[in-house]
């Protein structure tokens, strides 16, 4: 289990005061104005500081092939030896919240997917994938108008999960073997499985902010997420499955994307 001290420190030492601070517009594209006085709007806290938008992103696997070892000690699990990258775009919604005019929250969602593969029969078991929240702190500073880069740290608790080719799972020596067989959808009194753990991976993020007009903005970024999955493979009778080879699937990747987003 990986810890992440330093991490939680840091965002706790920038989230403090996180109301002690009245909005205020440093420069045109700043994001930060006068906003409501008073208390007679009860989201008066979030004028200027709520930015809701959607991002796209391209995503590219930081390691998708290990060693054809027969022996299956350096190979990801078992025979597999390469991962092929299945969802390399994305899209995701996202929110932030603005402390000051230096630091911002974000919250966001994504997911990685990727084809396992055999170098022994050059066929696949299944699909890894995994997905789940991000969360992140940033510092942005604003160097000319309403332009404004920012970079930030965070962490991404995601889940795992396999997604078995029916014929693998259920037993069946090949592909061809299940479809000339009817592709039935009850095993052969044996299965074999893949088990994935959920896992949590840190978040690296730095890009460039540009404010067209109040309230709209457009961001590149470029982001890496470092994270893995645990995975076992584990056969034999149905009932009573047992761990025969453990291993890991790496899906730490890199991703560059653009977004469009409005600051309320």
């Amino acid at each position: 289990m990986k810890s992440y001290p330093l991490i939680l420190f840091i965002a706790v030492q920038l989230t403090t005061g996180l109301f002690a601070q009245q909005p205020r517009r440093a420069a045109p594209g700043g994001g930060f104005g006068p906003g409501a006085s008073g208390t007679e709007n009860p989201f008066a806290f979030l004028e200027d500081r709520l930015v809701l938008g959607i991002r796209v992103l391209r995503h590219t696997l930081s390691e998708s092939s290990r060693p054809e070892d027969p022996n299956r000690q350096e190979t990801f699990l078992g025979f597999i030896n390469e991962l092929d990258l299945q969802s390399d775009q994305t899209f995701a919604l996202f929110a932030e919240y603005h402390v000051n005019p230096y630091v911002f929250l974000e919250l966001s969602h994504d997911r990685i997917e990727a084809r396992t593969k055999n170098f022994n029969n050059q066929l696949s078991d299944g699909n890894v994938e995994m997905s789940g929240l991000i969360f992140s702190v940033n510092a942005q500073y604003t160097v000319y108008d309403r332009i404004t880069p920012f970079a930030g740290i965070g962490l991404a608790p995601w889940s795992a999960s396999f997604n078995h080719d029916a014929w693998w799972t259920l037993g069946w020596p090949s592909p061809e073997a299940y479809n000339e067989a009817g592709r039935p959808g009850t095993d052969r009194g044996r299965r074999r499985v893949i088990d994935v753990g959920g896992s949590t991976g840190i978040v690296y993020t730095a890009g460039v902010r540009f404010e067209p007009a109040d309230h709209f903005q457009i961001s590149v970024l470029a982001r890496y997420i470092d994270i893995e999955t645990d995975a076992t493979f584990l056969s034999g009778p149905s009932n009573n499955l047992t761990p025969q080879l453990r291993g890991d699937f790496p899906l730490s990747h890199r991703s560059f994307g653009i977004t469009l987003a409005y600051r309320f």
